[in-house]
């Protein structure tokens, strides 16, 4: 990369107390060898541990440093302004990049001039395809999302596959809703027109809130399985804390952009608070089972090791 040249693509990542993860990902970055001039720009959410040992490594990386964990949206926002290309790559620092990651994204924008963003195929590391885009959340939409009741006890039902896209094999290109901002590349000119993320977002939907506004403005977002990339996921997806953000910010969109009457506003709260509580519920009994499922194990493997000799 010439640090002197307009760079072609500007790459936000956001970091925050997963420093393994972001070498991982800066270095499939840097070893592919794009053929394109790019500038990176990483914002560490108050991360505990220090990134000097990366910083040293990847020195021409332009890193902003805050202070607390402000939530994705508003750090992300710092990162924009600092991007000098037209396209804005946004990415997880749980990712791996591939040799296909990020050519395929920019001619597609290049070719298709009200592409306001476009998301790639994500992989995980065993090679499934992860479900990345989707329909608008509407009013019943909770009621047939991944981890609702009905989708437990209905997995083909038509209502959850229209809504998740899960009857179409992510294989061709096509316009779509919204793209997860794991992996999403932005036009600035369609960022400036439409506006940053939506700050009053903590974690999660800010990329279905912007795909929805980008979609009242005229711009268009595409999926472009073309283009791959691997996603790791942490393990801790569904712990209680993360259902409390998702679900709180799934009901903060619908009540900014469908803006129910008061009443089934207070129903949809209602609706959502026990939909919290039965995930975390079941969180927490999975995680009881599994404790005791490797205390069992464990208990077997010292019995095993006491009695190997009578």
């Amino acid at each position: 990369m010439n640090a002197h040249k307009e760079p072609a693509l500007s790459i936000v990542l956001l970091t925050y107390n997963d420093q393994e993860l972001l070498a991982g990902c800066l270095a499939s970055l840097y070893e592919n060898k794009y053929s394109i001039n790019f500038e990176t720009i990483v914002i560490n959410n108050g991360s505990a541990a220090t990134l000097s040992g990366l910083k040293n490594k990847f020195s021409d990386i332009r890193w902003i440093e805050n202070k607390k964990n402000l939530g994705f949206a508003k750090s992300v926002n710092l990162g924009i302004p600092a991007a000098r290309a037209k396209y804005i790559l946004l990415l997880n620092s749980d990712t791996v990049l591939l040799p296909d990651s990020i050519l395929p994204l920019i001619r597609f924008m290049d070719e298709h001039k009200k592409a306001g963003a476009v998301g790639g195929l994500i992989l995980s590391p065993d090679g499934i395809v992860q479900p990345t885009c989707r329909r608008f959340p509407m009013y019943l939409s909770g009621l047939f999302g991944r981890t609702s009741l009905l989708k437990r006890l209905f997995p083909n039902n038509r209502f959850s596959k229209r809504y998740l896209l899960s009857n179409w094999n992510h294989k061709n290109i096509r316009k779509v809703d919204w793209v997860c901002g794991a992996y999403m590349l932005f036009r600035k000119e369609a960022l400036i027109d439409v506006g940053y993320l939506d700050e009053s977002y903590f974690m999660y939907c800010e990329e279905i809130d912007w795909c929805y506004q980008a979609k009242k403005k005229g711009w268009k977002v595409y999926y472009v399985p073309q283009a791959r990339l691997i996603h790791s996921h942490r393990c801790d997806t569904y712990a209680p804390k993360k259902i409390i953000r998702h679900h709180k910010s799934m009901y903060r969109f619908y009540c900014k952009h469908l803006r129910p009457a008061f009443g089934l506003q207070t129903l949809m709260a209602v609706g959502v608070s026990l939909k919290i509580a039965g995930l975390i519920l079941l969180y927490l009994v999975r995680a009881a089972f599994t404790n005791l499922h490797k205390t069992l194990k464990l208990s077997n493997k010292l019995s095993t090791k006491s009695d190997w000799h009578r």
